[in-house]
């Protein structure tokens, strides 16, 4: 009796189950919004591929679908996202010599999100700081 059941392809191992309209949506949003300097998060990226399916009236694959297509990314297509994660080059140059405790001080002007508000005598001047 089963060879009268027809028999629907699962993609074999290590295969894709998905049909080739699916699989070429799929690499052209990758290209065009995960390959870029301002690549979408994954979680983004997943949205708009199933919106993109939606619109093509193709069944939208799983998010572990899509998730694994970016794990297998070769990384040197992979383009840096922000300047944090690029290499930092030090600045070379001299120091100046030390020769007695504090005799060079730095300072990091770093801006913080705190407001002091108090008052400090200073000869006998009340200064208010905010």
């Amino acid at each position: 009796m089963t060879p009268l059941i027809p028999k629907t392809s699962n993609g074999g191992k290590g295969r894709s189950r998905l049909l080739d309209q699916q699989e070429a949506l799929i690499r052209k949003t990758i290209e065009d919004l995960y390959l870029t300097p301002q690549k979408l998060s994954p979680a983004r990226l997943v949205e708009e591929i199933q919106k993109r399916c939606t619109v093509e009236r193709l069944k939208a694959p799983s998010e572990a679908t899509i998730r694994r297509r970016l794990c297998q990314l070769p990384t040197t297509s992979l383009k840096v996202r922000d300047k944090s994660s690029s290499t930092i080059e030090p600045i070379m140059g001299l120091f100046p010599e030390v020769e007695y405790p504090l005799s060079v001080v730095q300072i990091d002007h770093t801006l913080v999100d705190i407001i002091i508000v108090g008052t400090v005598a200073k000869n006998d001047v009340f200064i208010q700081i905010l």
